[in-house]
């Protein structure tokens, strides 16, 4: 028998004096998952945050973590819940070791097991090394370390990060990607950020939000095959001009050579891939292969997110 989703989230909405910042979420997480969670500024995140981690309450909707009522039942989610916001909570008069002892305390973890805990914490971090020394005499990178690891020192089943590589230097940030990604390996996490590279590398899907509502949700890797693509390459027998195509095809906006085919991109978002294919038929081209072309990470989160930003959507076109 399969294990409850480590979250449930169905129709959750956020309303601050009368104007809604999150509309209808729904999304699970399963055991294991690294989920990053992209959008603008502005497009609800960190409410969505917020909610899930138990800060906010939605204005409707149901939300379960671990198979519990985290309204409910707050003590109970909260030991099985890491979070790390944005801004650190740290304490600068207290040293690495004392910090993480007062945070494991905190969530429960019994005085008996904290040296343990503060142990594994501090070796899975890259901390070893630091405990004596004062948090606020940490560099920015360790402190964000330190940040995850007093997220992590209860051991708990879901992990949510809230722009862990924010102001780190590129080898900062590098570091910290291998450290999300192995804290992957035996937890579920939810990286909010707005660095793709942090997304593309340390996580296995990824969710887009826009104007508080959930555009995209998606496993990494298959970008390119959400339903707004307006692109297909098309592979053809037969020897055909860009004319031909023009005039066989009036849904089509422009015609380009592609190393792979023709690259076709069409007036509408909604492609009928059955009629490229019937209308190849009937003109007898001789159709090799047809499918959307290869689609980066940035270039899913531009089209996702031009579909209610006009600016974005001219943007994406001239690139």
């Amino acid at each position: 028998m399969s294990s409850a989703p480590v979250i449930e989230a169905h129709g959750i909405c956020k309303t601050y004096a009368g104007q809604v910042v999150l509309s209808a979420l729904s999304l699970q997480l399963q055991a294991g998952e690294v989920l990053g969670l992209l959008g603008v500024n502005g497009a609800g995140k960190s409410t969505t945050l917020g909610i899930l981690s138990g800060v906010i309450s939605p204005t409707s909707g149901v939300l379960k973590m671990m198979g519990q009522n985290p309204y409910q039942r707050p003590k109970v989610v909260q030991r099985l819940l890491g979070y790390l916001p944005e801004q650190l909570p740290l304490y600068p008069e207290l040293t690495v070791d004392e910090y993480l002892w007062y945070c494991a305390r905190l969530r429960g973890v019994p005085s008996n097991r904290c040296s343990v805990a503060v142990k594994d914490a501090k070796h899975l971090c890259g901390l070893s090394s630091e405990g004596r020394r004062l948090s606020r005499n940490l560099s920015k990178g360790f402190q964000q370390r330190l940040g995850i690891a007093q997220a992590i020192v209860h051991q708990p089943k879901l992990i949510i990060l809230d722009e862990p590589s924010s102001g780190l230097d590129p080898e900062q940030a590098h570091s910290m990607r291998e450290l999300i990604s192995s804290l992957g390996e035996h937890r579920s996490v939810i990286l909010s950020t707005h660095l793709l590279a942090d997304v593309q590398a340390a996580c296995s899907r990824v969710a887009i939000l826009a104007k508080g509502r959930l555009v995209y949700d998606e496993p990494i890797g298959n970008q390119g095959t959400h339903r707004g693509m307006s692109q297909l390459i098309v592979q053809l027998k037969k020897t055909v001009t860009s004319s031909d195509l023009m005039r066989a095809i009036p849904e089509l906006k422009s015609v380009h050579m592609h190393t792979d085919g023709w690259l076709l991109k069409f007036r509408s978002s909604e492609i009928s891939v059955d009629k490229i294919a019937r209308c190849a038929y009937e003109n007898q081209w001789g159709l090799g292969a047809i499918y959307p072309p290869a689609q980066t990470l940035e270039k899913t989160f531009l089209s996702v997110i031009s579909q209610d930003n006009p600016a974005v959507h001219q943007e994406s076109e001239s690139a």
